[in-house]
């Protein structure tokens, strides 16, 4: 991964974040707080939104320096042109980017910041960097300066999303578009694919990135499937446990035989309770009840009395704790 500073460091909008997870993809690792003694270390990726533009304060000395060492990048948001008072360095213009990476001009900002990394970027020819980063990323295909010229005095890259995008006659154009990577649109099957897959599905996300690793949706399938939420779903199960049991006499003798048995049953009982909520006293077993089933009785009398126990078996019932991971990407179509 290539650590980059991304200044403002405040930014919070979904077009940063689109921005900062087109740029994961790509092997960059955005640092948004550094220490002082790391700013001159690292490439330095100045974000430019609508609220940035009219501020030039931020371009201070220290700014200039990373301008002057082949260190700075600036990438604009937002509508707007950027301050002429900017000293030279690389410019790239994604207002109107729809968070493709295979876009033309979102590549080029991906060349420009590796290159920025190794401090190898090329001195600013005479009409300065503007021009040659539009030369650079602005008709890398026919059909672009074809749409360029035509589009004059309009931004070559929101003509395309308009006209790609528009009601008629869908998805015949949009299919053509990302045919010919028009306006940040998928090709037909990977369209097919990703109006196709199971909604919430974060399989089915895996298993498009997958499909289509260069695909226009790329970078929006990956960044849903990193935000995905995982929810714990528990629940009771009914359990039973049989054991052998046992039943001793009493120390004092019942009156009569049957006194004796309902004795013997009674102390038998509160013992195998005690037994089965010791045995399933833990956070994921609860008890519910006890039974017992008596096999053979073992019964004298005496003349101190009737006495009585039991061989026979101790059922447990209680509900045991199942928990299950249930992941859910929610993106919409």
């Amino acid at each position: 991964m290539i650590d980059i500073l991304i200044y403002p460091g405040s930014i919070l909008s979904s077009r940063f974040d689109a921005l900062a997870d087109a740029l994961r993809l790509e092997g960059f690792r955005a640092v948004r707080q550094p220490s002082t003694d790391t700013f001159g270390k690292y490439a330095v990726l100045y974000v430019w939104t609508e609220e940035d533009l009219p501020n030039t304060a931020s371009f201070d000395a220290a700014t200039e320096t990373l301008a002057f060492a082949k260190r700075l990048v600036s990438v604009r948001l937002g509508a707007g042109d950027l301050p002429n008072a900017l000293p030279d360095h690389p410019q790239v213009d994604l207002s109107g980017w729809r968070g493709s990476i295979k876009d033309e001009r979102f590549q080029c900002l991906v060349s420009m910041l590796r290159a920025a990394d190794r401090q190898e970027m090329p001195a600013p020819t005479q009409s300065g960097w503007k021009h040659l980063i539009w030369k650079a990323c602005g008709g890398l295909t026919a059909t672009a300066v074809i749409l360029f010229l035509l589009s004059i005095p309009f931004r070559v890259l929101e003509l395309q999303n308009n006209l790609c995008s528009i009601g008629w006659p869908q998805p015949t154009l949009s299919d053509f578009c990302g045919e010919h990577g028009l306006g940040g649109k998928p090709k037909k099957e990977e369209r097919i694919a990703w109006e196709s897959r199971e909604p919430g599905s974060c399989e089915a996300l895996r298993s498009h990135i997958d499909r289509f690793p260069n695909g226009a949706l790329y970078a929006r399938a990956a960044a849903a499937l990193e935000a995905r939420r995982v929810d714990i779903n528990e629940s009771w199960i009914p359990e039973t446990s049989r054991n052998i049991f046992s039943q001793s006499f009493a120390p004092e003798g019942a009156d009569t035989m049957i006194a004796a048995r309902e004795g013997a049953l009674a102390s038998g009982r509160r013992w195998a309770e005690e037994s089965c909520r010791a045995h399933e006293a833990s956070d994921f077993y609860r008890f519910l009840s006890v039974d017992l089933e008596v096999e053979q009785w073992d019964c004298l009398s005496l003349r101190s009395g009737h006495y009585c126990g039991f061989d026979g078996y101790r059922i447990c019932h209680f509900e045991s704790l199942e928990r299950t991971e249930l992941e859910t990407c929610g993106l919409g179509p």
